[in-house]
């Protein structure tokens, strides 16, 4: 299911508890992220990677307000290259 892009709050805390699991510790993870599409009725299908691990050295709070800057930056990179992509 793709990522509300809207609301990751929930999904990136989940992310950061993750984070501090063996398993997770190394991972990263890959989210499809539903985008607009310049075509009407249709949609636009992205994809966002990000390894939560790597802002596990900050506090809690910080550590989620860094993952989830992060998240938004590549949310916002995926949307502007598929906007370049179709207007090519």
């Amino acid at each position: 299911m793709p990522v509300n892009c809207r609301r990751p709050s929930r999904l990136l805390a989940c992310l950061a508890g993750a984070a501090h699991y063996p398993v997770f510790f190394r991972r990263k993870f890959l989210f499809p992220v539903d985008l607009p599409s310049t075509r009407h009725g249709e949609r636009t299908l992205g994809f966002v990677s990000i390894r939560p691990a790597r802002y596990i050295n900050n506090p809690a709070i910080k550590m989620l307000f860094s993952l989830q800057q992060e998240f938004h930056r590549k949310l916002t990179r995926t949307n502007a290259d598929q906007w370049n992509l179709q207007a090519v």
